[in-house]
């Protein structure tokens, strides 16, 4: 969903080894997709260490189809409609599976570690599948603060059951967060853009402070295999 033209609210998630080979390939990739589908891109660096004259990117302000979020070796790609665009994703994540590999956001390690580490204390909704699912009494459970509830822990606990989304407020704003089986993130659309980039840049800050493994991974991880195994 968007709100206008160059403010899209549902992105997927990916971690990427920052290093001048990957800038190559993912500027060969974008002047691809440019010319053969009329797909465009805003490629927009957040990190200080990196240079945008070192890494710079031909982009059209007026034709951003595909809105690029980089910082703590994060990439956000932020898209009008994921499911619309999943095949031309999936295309660019198969170019740059040396290079870039998803976060799984519905891993229940990542998962926890939102409300142990105070990122939000509010989990407003959570979804579930699974083998134990007969030992919950729904697997949709909404209302607030489910995080503290006896039914949460056991979705963390019980090996079986996996999370298919949920949605939590971030501590003290007025803001929702959606996350979607693998690497998908949803920002509520009544957000003005100031707390839309500062949610950016904090949720990322938050990742690679808090789920620094999930940031690293080995040459060929890229694929959809280890990437399941992950979650």
């Amino acid at each position: 969903m968007k709100t206008n033209d160059s403010v899209f609210y549902e992105a997927m998630l990916y971690t990427f080894k920052d290093q001048e080979k990957f800038w190559e390939i993912f500027r060969r990739v974008i002047n691809e997709i440019e010319i053969s589908e009329g797909i465009y891109f805003n490629v927009n660096i957040l990190d200080k260490k990196i240079h945008n004259s070192m890494y710079s990117f031909r982009v059209d302000k007026n034709k951003g189809h595909i809105q690029v979020y980089i910082t703590n070796n994060l990439m956000w790609m932020f898209v009008e409609d994921v499911f619309e665009y999943t095949n031309l994703l999936k295309k660019i994540e198969s170019k740059l599976s040396k290079y870039m590999s998803k976060i799984c956001v519905t891993n229940k390690y990542f998962v926890d570690s939102i409300f142990n580490s105070n990122f939000s204390n509010n989990l407003l909704e959570i979804n579930i599948e699974g083998e134990d699912i007969s030992e919950f009494e729904a697997e949709t459970f909404t209302g607030s603060f489910i995080n503290k509830t006896f039914e949460y822990r056991n979705i963390i606990n019980f090996s079986d059951i996996h999370i298919r989304y949920l949605k939590f407020q971030p501590l003290k704003l007025n803001a929702v967060l959606t996350l979607r089986y693998p690497n998908v993130i949803q920002f509520s659309d009544y957000i003005d853009f100031k707390m839309y980039q500062n949610l950016i840049k904090s949720f990322s800050s938050y990742i690679y402070k808090t789920n620094r493994k999930f940031l690293y991974f080995h040459k060929g991880e890229g694929n959809e295999e280890n990437n399941n195994s992950n979650c």
